[in-house]
C-alpha cells in the first residue's frame, strides 16, 4: 500500500511542476531574417522599425532604443521569469539574439548557452511577429 500511495504522489508532484522539470536546451538566435512585404515593395528604414516596435507590442516585449537600428527588448512573464534580447535591424533583414535572462536555467555547456526551452518559444513568436508585421508593409 506504501508503495503504491509513494507512487501516486511522485506522479502527482511530477505532472504538477512540469515547467521546472524540463531541462535546458540551447539558446536559439534569429540571424538575419529576411524583411519580406506582400506586396513585394522594398520598405523603408523606418517601415521596418515600426513594424519590430509593433510586434514587440503585441507580444509585450518592452523595447529600450540601443542605437538606430538596434532594439533591447525585455519581456517578463507571471513576475517570476525575465528575458532580453537584442533586436537589430535594416531595410532588408532582422535579427534577434539572446542577450541575458533571470530565472530561466541559463547556463554554459562547452561554449554553448542553454536555456530553459520556453525561451526559445517566446524568442520565435517575437520573431514571427515582426515577420507578420513586415510582411503588411
Amino acid at each position: 500500500m506504501r508503495t503504491v500511495l509513494f507512487a501516486a504522489v511522485s506522479v502527482l508532484i511530477a505532472t504538477a511542476f512540469p515547467a521546472q522539470a524540463r531541462s535546458p536546451v540551447p539558446v536559439q538566435n534569429f540571424a538575419n531574417q529576411a524583411v519580406a512585404t506582400a506586396s513585394g515593395a522594398t520598405p523603408t528604414f523606418a517601415q521596418v522599425r515600426e513594424a519590430v516596435m509593433k510586434a514587440a507590442a503585441s507580444k509585450e516585449w518592452a523595447l529600450a532604443r540601443q542605437a538606430d537600428d538596434q532594439f533591447l527588448a525585455t519581456r517578463v512573464i507571471k513576475g517570476k521569469h525575465t528575458i532580453v534580447t537584442y533586436v537589430s535591424f535594416t531595410a532588408n533583414a532582422y535579427s534577434v539574439y539572446y542577450h541575458s535572462s533571470e530565472n530561466m536555467k541559463f547556463t554554459m555547456v562547452n561554449d554553448v548557452p542553454y536555456i530553459h526551452p520556453n525561451y526559445n518559444v517566446w524568442a520565435r513568436e517575437l520573431v514571427e511577429a515582426i515577420r507578420l508585421e513586415v510582411s503588411k508593409l
